[in-house]
């Protein structure tokens, strides 16, 4: 934690923006999930707009990690 600390201390804008990132990708995979939970809507609107929402968080997630590894975080996976 204190890694992101200094991060943030030392380049603000780029931290901010790599944050913001996480939480667009978070967003998404929310709607994904509650969309997914929907039975009233019709089939083939679902599974496009699912589609579409795939495609904007696998993006999504794909800047984050580029972000993250500018900025020197660490993965907190590996």
């Amino acid at each position: 934690m204190t890694e992101i600390r200094d991060i943030e201390q030392r380049r603000p804008g780029d931290a901010a923006r790599a944050f913001g990132l996480l939480r667009r990708s978070d967003a998404l995979m929310c709607a994904l999930v509650v969309l997914g939970d929907k039975e009233e809507i019709d089939p083939e609107e679902k599974d496009a707009a699912l589609e579409i929402l795939e495609v904007m968080h696998e993006e999504a997630c794909e800047q984050f990690v580029r972000a993250r590894r500018d900025l020197g975080i660490p993965d907190s996976t590996a």
